[in-house]
C-alpha cells in the first residue's frame, strides 16, 4: 500500500499574511500520478512541445535521457517519456519558472486548491517556490524538508510526488512555480493541478472539521435516544 506523509510544520518561509498557507505532503516513488481531484497538465512526453496552451515555461530544458553528472530521469515516473530539468553551469542558481496564469484564466479557475509534481532525486540544494502573478514568494519548499534528500536517483525515498495544498489567500493568489537549484539539476515530471471555478464555494478546513464534529455529536445523541427508548 502506498504511504502518504504529511509534513509536521507549515512550510511557508515567506508569507505576507497569516492566511497565506501552503502545506506539503509527499508519497514515495514510483509515481502514482495525479492525486484525486487533480488534473495532470504537464507530462513532458513530447519534448518538442513540452507545454500546453496557457502555460509557459522559462528556463531549463526538457530531456528524455539521463546524462551522468548532469541530470537524471525521475525514477519510474507515472508517464515515463520526457521530464524537465534545470540546466547548468551552476556558478549561480539555475531556475525554471512555470506560469499558469493564462491557463487558469482560460479554464475560469479563480482558486487553486493544490498542485503536485513528481520530484526526482531530491536534494538539499533544491527549493521550490510558490509565486503570485507579480513574482512575490508565497512559500518556499526546501528539498531538505523531504528527507533523506540525498540525491539518490533510484531510491523511492528521494523520488516522490510532492503535493502542495493551499489555504487562505494562497488559493486566490497562486500563479507560478519556480524551481531553484544551486549545485546540480532539479528534475521533475507530471505536474497536476486542482482548480476551482468561479462561484464555487470552498469550505475552510476548520469549517469542515466543525461540521464533522457536529454530525458526530448528532449521531451519538440519536443513538442515546434510541437506547433510552428501548430501555423504557
Amino acid at each position: 500500500m502506498r504511504s502518504f506523509f504529511a509534513s509536521a510544520a507549515l512550510l511557508a518561509t515567506v508569507a505576507s499574511t497569516a492566511t497565506a498557507q501552503v502545506t506539503l505532503s509527499s508519497s514515495l516513488g514510483p509515481d502514482g500520478g495525479a492525486l484525486p481531484g487533480q488534473t495532470t497538465v504537464l507530462n513532458f512526453n513530447n519534448c518538442a512541445s513540452p507545454s500546453i496552451v496557457g502555460i509557459t515555461i522559462t528556463g531549463g530544458a526538457c530531456q528524455t535521457t539521463s546524462v551522468s553528472g548532469q541530470y537524471a530521469q525521475p525514477w519510474q515516473s507515472s508517464s515515463g517519456g520526457g521530464y524537465y530539468t534545470t540546466m547548468g553551469p551552476y556558478t549561480s542558481p539555475s531556475t525554471i519558472v512555470i506560469d499558469f496564469s493564462t491557463w487558469l484564466s482560460n479554464n475560469a479557475f479563480n482558486k487553486v486548491l493544490s498542485v503536485s509534481l513528481y520530484w526526482g532525486s531530491i536534494d538539499t540544494y533544491q527549493n521550490l517556490q510558490v509565486l503570485d502573478g507579480s513574482d512575490n514568494v508565497l512559500a518556499t519548499i526546501m528539498g531538505g524538508s523531504i528527507p533523506p534528500a540525498n540525491g539518490n536517483q533510484v531510491n523511492p525515498s528521494s523520488n516522490r510526488r510532492a503535493n502542495l495544498a493551499f489555504a487562505g489567500t494562497t488559493q486566490d493568489d497562486f500563479r507560478k512555480l519556480k524551481f531553484v537549484s544551486t549545485q546540480a539539476a532539479f528534475e521533475f515530471d507530471d505536474v497536476a493541478i486542482e482548480g476551482v471555478s468561479r462561484g464555487t464555494v470552498v469550505p475552510e478546513p476548520a469549517t469542515v472539521t466543525l461540521l464533522a464534529s457536529a454530525l458526530g455529536m448528532l449521531g451519538l445523541f440519536g443513538a442515546r435516544r434510541k437506547r433510552n427508548s428501548t430501555q423504557a
